[in-house]
This record gives structure tokens, C-alpha cells and sequence, in this order.
């Protein structure tokens, strides 16, 4: 049986590669221990990394535990400029790209749920932080940090 990490992990990974109407469509969805930009360099076009931060449980009653996944999932596109020079293109399309992407993941978090072994996972409820610093030349990135919460019965993993 897996644990109850494995299977919110798990499960968010699906809701992620799920087809739906994206701007950018990921051509995969990995979990990683840790993001390597050697990682964005197999020929595909949109990527999502997702990895683990932190988890915190409660037991809320004798039947019952709460869970929180924290994780974080890096988004990458290809992108080529016309130009990186500040003020060469009026709105930015690197800025753009990462908007879009963001958007696209947060759409299919906010419809996430359900149950899955045993498991009831939200990813609609909390905070959604998103770090637009990352540059990467040809690539447009954002990392976005959400928390997937989960109640289960207390006697499983």
C-alpha cells in the first residue's frame, strides 16, 4: 500500500497531465526531487516538475487524519524573443508565456478533487505563490508553490 503522500502526490501529478483546454499543454508532467535545468533539455516543447516541500497531519478524531502537502511545481515552455533588451518588445512575451502557463495549472487545480484510495484531496482551498524570477535562456518559467490538503481514515498509511 502506498503511503498517503505517495497517493495525493500521485494524484496531483494525474490532475496536472489531465487534457483540458491549455494555452500551453505540458508534453509531460515529472516528479523530481529537485529541479536541474539539464532536466528541460529532452527535445519537448512545455514541462512541469513538480516536488515535494513539506507535509503536516492532524489526527483530527479516532477515525479521521488531516494532511497537508505542500509542494512545489516549476513550469517551463520554449521561448525565443525577438529580443531580450529591456524595452524591445512592449509586453513582454517571456512574462506573457509564464502568465499563461500559470493560469492553465491553476485551472486544473482549482477543479481538482475528489477521492482517490481512500483519500479525499482538495488543491482549490489556500494559498497560490508564484515566483516569476527564474530566467533561463529560451525558456519562459514560473514556479508556483500550493499546498494539496487531504483527510483520510486514521488506520491506513
Amino acid at each position: 500500500m502506498a503511503s498517503k503522500h505517495e497517493t495525493v502526490a500521485a494524484a496531483v501529478q494525474t490532475q496536472l497531465a489531465a487534457a483540458t483546454t491549455d494555452v500551453y499543454p505540458p508534453d509531460d508532467v515529472s516528479r523530481v526531487s529537485f529541479f536541474v535545468e539539464g532536466d528541460l533539455e529532452t527535445g519537448k516543447r512545455t514541462r512541469y516538475f513538480l516536488r515535494p516541500a513539506s507535509e503536516d497531519r492532524a489526527i483530527r478524531d479516532s477515525t479521521n487524519t488531516d494532511g497537508k502537502l505542500e509542494m512545489f511545481l516549476l513550469v517551463a515552455t520554449r521561448h525565443t524573443p525577438p529580443s531580450e533588451a529591456a524595452g524591445a518588445e512592449e509586453t513582454p512575451t517571456r512574462w506573457q508565456k509564464a502568465a499563461d502557463m500559470v493560469a492553465d495549472v491553476l485551472q486544473k487545480l482549482m477543479s481538482a478533487g475528489g477521492n482517490l484510495s481512500g483519500v479525499a484531496i482538495d488543491t482549490a482551498r489556500g494559498h497560490f505563490i508564484v515566483d516569476y524570477e527564474r530566467a533561463l535562456e529560451g525558456w519562459a518559467l514560473a514556479e508556483i508553490r500550493f499546498v494539496a490538503q487531504y483527510r483520510y481514515v486514521t488506520a491506513g498509511r
